[in-house]
């Protein structure tokens, strides 16, 4: 019985003893702790003693004044990717060409489809200005046939009117009487000697012809001299 409780003694008093020792440790481990000052990027945490061992933190974090454990875990257990940064960058680099391509690219689409969209107009308009031609020729013929002052009058406004709007839609009438014949412009249908007149010179006009902007949208037809 004796040795028995001699032995429990020796237990507890080990126990003691193994107490004490890990509380001088937690202890230490908490004044350590005090004087170490911690990266707060959250991806880079790591002690201010180790700043001549590793290489310079790339985290940009204001509140970072430490080195970076770049080849050890951080405190949260997680991967440092400071190393990481020159690819990351890289990666950004080739993002930024591509925008940049497709920037272009489609400004260049842009272009070309307003372009498209301005010579769509354009021949929308020719058509129709060439589906109302034979009305305007009709006002010319009516002009040249009525005898009563009054109506003529009436024609000419009319006829005025409907010329007005075909050069507000751009529509200019080409001019050829007294010019050189040019067969881009003109459709010369009779040829004739005429005196104290150079040849390939326009002497009359039968029909009237018109231009939108470099567009010909009827020839004039008319006569040449030779």
């Amino acid at each position: 019985m004796a040795d028995q409780k001699d032995n429990t003694v020796e237990q507890e008093k080990d126990l003691h003893h193994e107490e004490t020792l890990d509380n001088q440790t937690q202890q230490t481990n908490h004044e350590n702790h005090k004087h170490h000052r911690h990266c707060h990027h959250e991806h880079c945490h790591h002690d201010h003693d180790d700043h001549k061992d590793h290489e310079h933190c790339d985290c940009h974090d204001d509140h970072c004044q430490d080195d970076c454990h770049c080849k050890e875990d951080c405190d949260c257990h997680e991967e440092c990717h400071c190393h990481e940064q020159p690819k990351i960058k890289e990666i950004n680099l080739d993002y930024l060409d591509l925008a940049q391509r497709l920037k272009a690219e489609f400004d260049n689409y842009k272009r070309r489809n307003a372009d498209v969209k301005k010579e769509a107009y354009d021949d929308g308009v020719a058509d129709v200005v060439k589906k109302l031609l034979p009305v305007l020729d009709g006002f010319c013929q009516a002009k040249k046939n009525i005898a009563d002052k009054t109506i003529l009058e009436g024609v000419e406004l009319l006829h005025k009117q409907l010329f007005d709007v075909l050069t507000s839609l751009g529509v200019e009438k080409i001019e050829c009487v007294g010019k050189t014949f040019d067969p881009h412009l003109h459709n010369a249908v009779v040829a004739v000697e005429v005196e104290g007149v150079e040849p390939n010179m326009v002497v009359e006009e039968y029909q009237e012809g018109f231009r939108l902007k470099d567009k010909i949208i009827r020839h004039s037809v008319v006569r040449i001299s030779k």
